[in-house]
């Protein structure tokens, strides 16, 4: 009687141990499989992926725009002309941008590359005076604080003179583009990104390589603008839908600049057979992919984490459910746990026949 009732409680004892050590261990892989509602993944709601397109869509019509580009020529010519303002308007132009012979432009009248060789006047911001990495005597800053007799008016001189050039009909050339300068076979100077917008013509005349310079390497007033719209559009789409979720708000983003930029693209494509790059869409898609990116390896980094966690609670509750049934008796062979019932049913036959006494 009293073996039979000691290994009953033993048993019970056992089970119950081992009930509480589980409870116990549940918690913590609760609580850190509850820390995975901190990584909030994009929003699939179809209006993240819609209305961005539409976003995107409307910017690069609106900067492929005809009508854009001929209001854009006309504040450029008010700002390069030699012609006294007449309206608010002109004055507020010739104010902000006012750039008549600057030395940036021609030297003693004539339109010159980096050698001092002439060059035709659609080709003279590629090679003269317009970039302002350019390392060679007709960088921008020290041309214009030389023409201007001070530092502060060179400098201004210089923003009001590129800013105006953006709302020309060919565009700013891109930052770096003395860069690609070279010397021909024939000994005069080149350009890379110019043989690169002659070779898109396929053989076609100035006027069409021209053209097609300013389609990929110049950065337009109406990209400017169209790109700064899209913008607005995503903050205010995010503000009211994506308010406190960083990767949906962000992806709303990498789509509508991504829209932007090839849809121009697509659109010079079919006008004149050679893409219209917009340089501020491209600047600001590659900011957003890699903020995607910073955030998407954040997050992968916070579940590694969370991951480990749980395998380091998981090994211990194993451990601990292991340790406390080390006390159980355990056998080898299946012959083992046989005797021990056949010994069982011996105890209990023995109590039978003491009761029946």
């Amino acid at each position: 009687m009293t073996d039979v009732a000691r290994a009953c409680q033993l048993s019970l004892c056992q089970l119950d141990d081992v009930q509480s050590r589980f409870g116990k261990q549940i918690t913590p892989v609760e609580r850190t499989l509850g820390s995975l509602g901190k990584i909030s993944p994009p929003s699939n709601d179809p209006r993240n992926f819609i209305l961005p397109v539409l976003y995107g869509a409307t910017g690069a019509a609106i900067s492929a725009s005809d009508a854009v580009k001929e209001f854009s020529k006309k504040i450029h010519d008010i700002a390069s002309s030699g012609k006294a303002p007449k309206t608010a308007f002109e004055h507020i132009i010739k104010l902000l941008m006012g750039h008549k012979d600057d030395a940036i432009d021609a030297v003693n009248g004539e339109y010159i590359n980096r050698a001092g060789e002439r060059v035709s006047f659609g080709i003279h911001r590629l090679m003269w005076g317009h970039d302002i990495f350019s390392i060679g005597p007709d960088n921008p800053f020290a041309l214009l604080i030389k023409q201007e007799g001070s530092i502060f008016g060179g400098i201004a001189q210089v923003f009001r003179h590129l800013v105006g050039d953006t709302f020309s009909k060919q565009g700013l050339p891109i930052p770096f583009h003395s860069f690609f300068d070279y010397v021909q076979d024939n000994g005069k100077l080149g350009n890379r990104l110019w043989d690169i917008a002659k070779s898109s013509t396929n053989g076609g005349d100035g006027a069409e390589i021209v053209q097609a310079f300013g389609n990929l390497f110049t950065i337009k007033a109406a990209d400017i603008g169209a790109t700064g719209l899209t913008s607005m559009l995503c903050a205010a789409h995010n503000r009211v839908m994506n308010r406190d979720d960083e990767a949906a708000a962000n992806q709303v983003r990498v789509i509508a600049y991504s829209s932007q930029f090839f849809g121009k693209a697509t659109i010079g494509v079919m006008k004149t057979g050679v893409p219209f790059i917009s340089w501020p869409t491209a600047v600001m898609t590659i900011k957003e992919m890699y903020s995607l990116y910073r955030i998407n390896y954040r997050d992968i980094a916070e579940l590694e984490k969370v991951t480990k966690r749980i395998y380091d609670e998981n090994a211990r509750l194993e451990a601990e459910v292991f340790a406390s049934g080390r006390d159980l008796v355990s056998h080898a062979r299946a012959s083992g746990y046989v005797l021990e019932l056949t010994e069982f049913d011996s105890r209990m036959r023995s109590l039978e026949d003491f009761f029946d006494r």
